[in-house]
């Protein structure tokens, strides 16, 4: 039986059903621009897409570990973990069709629960940039009835791998906590160890990060 995430609370804030509304509404917005930008996915739209959606959701330059558990949930997506029937899927996005008869929701991410948590933390990532770049152009979005599928099964996809990477670790976040890392130990272990944990994601895709920003 699927068992259903408990996203992240933002620390020391209670958000009242009104802010919740607004929030869905400014992420509803982000969404409907994106449709009408689909035919030109660019580097600097994908890169601007995810600073827009921190800051319609209250977490840009928030010093803490990006929540995108509860970031999905804005644009209406449910954040699942199951074991995976296959070894070799990690995540699954489900939008339409028997989607909500067998999870309630029409619309879902599903992660490996074998995964590591901060690599599932990249998945829901990974898969939110499928809904918003592919999915609403596909023909599955038209007919309700028909069920949207996409199966992540370590695939490299660039527009999608910059999106998850911008919304995990920002710029500019990452740029402070880099050298606030190098300024305490500039052994590369200990900030690519440091960076890691304090943006929860797996330390590879830090030094990824760490490349694309100096190269």
């Amino acid at each position: 039986m699927a068992q259903i995430i408990n996203y992240e609370e933002e620390k020391n804030k209670i958000q009242t059903g009104e802010t919740k509304k607004s929030e869905n509404e400014r992420c509803n917005n982000i969404l409907r621009n994106l449709e009408e930008k689909r035919e030109n996915f660019t580097t600097s739209l994908i890169i601007k897409t995810a600073e827009d959606i921190l800051k319609a959701t209250g977490f840009y330059n928030r010093n803490i570990a990006i929540p995108i558990n509860k970031i999905v949930k804005n644009f209406g997506i449910t954040p699942y973990k199951e074991k995976m029937k296959k070894s070799n899927i990690y995540g699954c996005l489900y939008v339409n069709g028997t989607t909500i008869q067998i999870y309630r929701q029409d619309k879902i991410i599903i992660v490996n629960k074998n995964n590591s948590t901060y690599f599932n933390r990249f998945i829901v990532a990974r898969q939110l940039a499928v809904f918003l770049l592919n999915f609403k152009e596909n023909d599955g979005y038209s007919d309700k009835q028909k069920v949207f599928i996409d199966e992540y099964k370590d695939e490299y996809c660039k527009d999608y791998q910059r999106f998850a990477t911008e919304i995990l670790m920002p710029t500019d976040m990452f740029i402070k906590q880099h050298d606030i890392a190098v300024e305490e130990d500039n052994r590369r272990i200990f900030v690519i160890m440091y960076l890691s944990r304090y943006f929860e994601v797996p330390e590879y895709f830090v030094e990824r990060r760490i490349y694309e920003l100096t190269h």
